[in-house]
């Protein structure tokens, strides 16, 4: 969730007007852990990894990169500090690559604890600010 949620979960926060206070979180790294169609060490990736035949079913894809070591399905639960209830789940083996997020801290902290609950920090009032004035300094 770390590397593909945040912006998704920002848009949680925007919606349900609040942010996120405790969460939990499960994963697993279900197909492309299993997936032998690996780049030997070294070999550099495509430029491109689309193809015209798809991604399904998700064993089909070839060349990936020889470690692997990202939960490709995840789920998260969470409170927010207005008391909303709010869920996510993320599957890395659609076919929608076009989509680039960043963070997540706490849920994959979670996720990789077994689910232990984990209390999200408040964030300091400057940043609340720049975020409330849509990502701008001024």
């Amino acid at each position: 969730m770390l590397q593909k949620a945040a912006h998704d979960i920002d848009v949680l926060h925007r919606l349900a007007g609040g942010y996120a206070r405790d969460v939990r979180a499960l994963g697993d790294l279900m197909v492309y852990g299993d997936n032998p169609h690996r780049r030997a060490p070294g070999v550099p990736k495509a430029d491109d990894w689309y193809t015209k035949d798809g991604h399904w079913p998700p064993h089909t894809p070839r060349a990936l990169n020889p470690v692997i070591d990202v939960e490709d399905v995840s789920l998260l639960n969470m409170r927010l500090d207005n008391g909303v209830l709010a869920s996510y789940q993320q599957c890395h083996f659609t076919p929608d690559y076009w989509r680039n997020y960043t963070a997540g801290i706490r849920a994959t902290s979670s996720l990789r604890t077994g689910g232990t609950p984990e209390r999200v920090p408040v964030l300091a009032p400057e940043l609340v600010a720049y975020f409330e004035r849509g990502q701008s300094r001024g």
